[in-house]
């Protein structure tokens, strides 16, 4: 059995990624989390919830694929080092759609308040030749984006998630060439974070 944490606030989608659960995730019991709070603190009490020995954490927008789940679960047992594994979708990342070892990942403390992978203590690998499904519009995923970049600015490390300054900036021109300018104008967002989070970091460096 693998116990699957879902934070929702019922939208319309979460029909169709049941569904993709169901027929990816064998023997899977799903556990919902709903209402307000930080999402990492929400992920969280679902995890606490969970006893199986891998725990997945899929977002209420997202369809899952068996190629995602065997990669990610294959991934695990072959390092013991690594705490969580995520795919990745065709626009970008998604850090709620992730499956962990529980009983090490509650050791560690679970997700951080906010979308971010700052935390040393958590050995997290992203597959990125392992897709799932993101069923959100351009204008969506813009809003999603710049919520979180700005969020990240306020987080405790102020750093917060950043794909970093290389990997924002070839997306920006990937999404460009594709003619999906909502996506490279929120990779652009994501570029000045990943420039903020290096140069504060190198200005730390220099004061301590």
């Amino acid at each position: 059995m693998t116990d699957i944490i879902i934070v929702t606030l019922m939208r319309d989608t979460l029909p169709l990624v049941i569904k993709s659960i169901k027929e990816s995730i064998p023997d899977s019991n799903i556990i919902f989390v709903t209402g307000n709070g930080l999402i990492g603190d929400l992920r969280n009490k679902g995890l606490m919830k969970a006893t199986s020995e891998f725990v997945c954490f899929v977002d209420d927008d997202i369809i899952v694929t068996k190629e995602w789940f065997g990669k990610c679960i294959v991934t695990l047992k072959n390092n013991e080092n690594v705490v969580c594994v995520s795919g990745r979708t065709k626009e970008g990342y998604t850090l709620g759609c992730t499956v962990c070892k529980t009983k090490l990942f509650k050791k560690l403390g679970g997700f951080p308040k906010l979308d971010s992978l700052v935390s040393n203590r958590v050995k997290f690998v992203v597959l990125d030749d392992v897709f799932c499904k993101h069923l959100v519009s351009e204008l969506e995923v813009f809003r999603h984006l710049f919520h979180w970049f700005v969020h990240g600015f306020y987080s405790e490390s102020k750093f917060g998630f950043s794909v970093g300054v290389t990997k924002s900036y070839k997306l920006i021109f990937d999404f460009l060439l594709k003619r999906k300018p909502s996506y490279s104008l929120s990779y652009l967002l994501w570029f000045i974070k990943a420039l903020y989070v290096y140069f504060i970091k190198k200005m730390n460096r220099l004061f301590e």
